[in-house]
C-alpha cells in the first residue's frame, strides 16, 4: 500500500496529499509539475549506489577459448 505524501506546489504554493508513484506530480490548482519528494530521495539513493558499483572494478571476463572480452 502506498502511503500518502504531502506536496507543496513550487509555483503557486498549493498543498495537497498524494499517493502518486510518479517522479513528477501535477498540481491540482495550477497544473504545473512538481517533483515528488519521496521519489527525489529514492533517486539520490540510487545514484549513490551506482557510484559505488562504478568504483568497483569488474573482474576480467574470459570466454571458452580463453579470449578476453
Amino acid at each position: 500500500m502506498v502511503e500518502p505524501v504531502k506536496i507543496n506546489c513550487d509555483k503557486c504554493g498549493y498543498e495537497w496529499w498524494t499517493k502518486s508513484k510518479m517522479k513528477w506530480v501535477s498540481c491540482p490548482n495550477c497544473q504545473s509539475k512538481t517533483k515528488h519528494p519521496k521519489k527525489e530521495e529514492e533517486t539520490e539513493k540510487e545514484e549513490k549506489k551506482e557510484e559505488k558499483t562504478e568504483e568497483k572494478e569488474e573482474p576480467e571476463k574470459r570466454g571458452k577459448m580463453g579470449v578476453t572480452y
